[in-house]
């Protein structure tokens, strides 16, 4: 029997069910069809080459080394970091958003235009769930503040919201038009991405007007603030890529990285580091954006819409159904 596997390497190092990740080494092919396991879960290979295993994570993987076995030998390699699931049966549509106790909202939005019995989901620190009607239909961008206020969009009727926990939520602004995005700048004034185009600028008054200009998206704008006093945006459009624009102080909109394939919601972690959920070169997942033309998946994972981080540091992400808690040490 000659020379066994060798595994030089997991890519990425942290993944999610459904998400591919790619084990680069030597002879990692016999006579027969690979064996694989993440965290002693089989997991089988779609494409197995001698150098290059793809392997999508099943549904029941745990964090934990991966091994693969063939008829020459097995071999472990580095471990990888699965993402825990904290809840299913939902619909996010971009970012979920922590507060300062680790409270997460997400929310089950549903199509344009459908009428969810209670749309805005609240997980407490010890796991609970709890939903809310709050009378509005589609809430799509969420924000809360540090008093525990949450706002929302909606992208059906084109209205921010604001909801205190309780009761129906208040309208704050309305004629947005599809109203998506969310987020706010060091000072409370929010936010809002109306996929048609416009960044509005809402006042903690209400009071409303156009912030800049981005090309349109077929569907959804997603903000974040830098550290830097600017806004970033991600918009996927008709074309096969887009970029990650930055938008100054005085409104200006210039691409910043990418190209992406569909981005989406994006986020700024501790450290000041940027991170998307997107696709690039048939690779899906989040990814940490280095340089202008240069990004690293961190994360693999399948129909990712956002993302946020929590206090402690755990990356919160959600999918289009579901939403997952990682280490905020594993996107490294």
């Amino acid at each position: 029997m000659g020379a066994g596997p060798l595994i030089r390497t997991v890519e990425p190092p942290a993944a999610l069910e459904g998400g591919e990740v790619a084990l680069l080494g030597e002879r990692l092919t016999g006579s027969g069809f690979p064996q694989v396991r993440i965290g002693g879960v089989p997991a089988r290979p779609t494409i197995a080459t001698g150098t290059r295993l793809t392997v999508p994570v099943p549904p029941d993987a745990k964090s934990g080394p991966v091994t693969v076995q063939t008829d020459a030998g097995t071999v472990e390699g580095e471990t990888l970091t699965v993402g825990v699931r904290l809840a299913a049966d939902l619909h996010p549509v971009t970012n979920p958003a922590v507060a300062a106790d680790g409270t997460i909202w997400t929310t089950v939005s549903g199509s344009r235009g459908q009428q969810v019995p209670a749309p805005l989901v609240r997980i407490s620190p010890d796991g609970r769930l709890e939903a809310f009607a709050a009378g509005a239909i589609n809430p799509t961008g969420l924000h809360l503040t540090p008093d525990g206020t949450l706002f929302f969009t909606s992208r059906h009727d084109g209205t921010l919201y604001r909801f205190r926990g309780r009761g129906l939520a208040e309208p704050v602004a309305a004629d947005l038009g599809r109203a998506t995005g969310l987020t706010a700048d060091h000072e409370g004034t929010l936010y809002v991405g109306d996929r048609g185009g416009t960044v509005f600028r809402v006042a903690p008054s209400g009071t409303v007007r156009p912030f800049c200009r981005i090309p349109p998206s077929v569907a959804a704008f997603h903000l974040a603030w830098g550290p830097d006093g600017a806004l970033y945006v991600s918009a996927p459009t008709l074309s096969n890529e887009d970029p990650i624009y930055r938008v100054d102080s005085g409104g200006a909109a210039v691409p910043h990285a990418g190209l992406f394939e569909r981005p989406q919601g994006l986020a700024f972690d501790a450290a000041g580091r940027l991170f998307v959920a997107a696709g690039q070169r048939s690779r899906r997942g989040i990814f940490l954006v280095e340089g202008p033309a240069r990004a690293r998946p961190v994360v693999a994972g399948a129909n990712l819409v956002g993302l946020a981080f929590a206090p402690a540091g755990d990356c919160l992400i959600a999918s289009t159904s579901a939403l997952y808690r990682l280490p905020g040490s594993a996107l490294r």
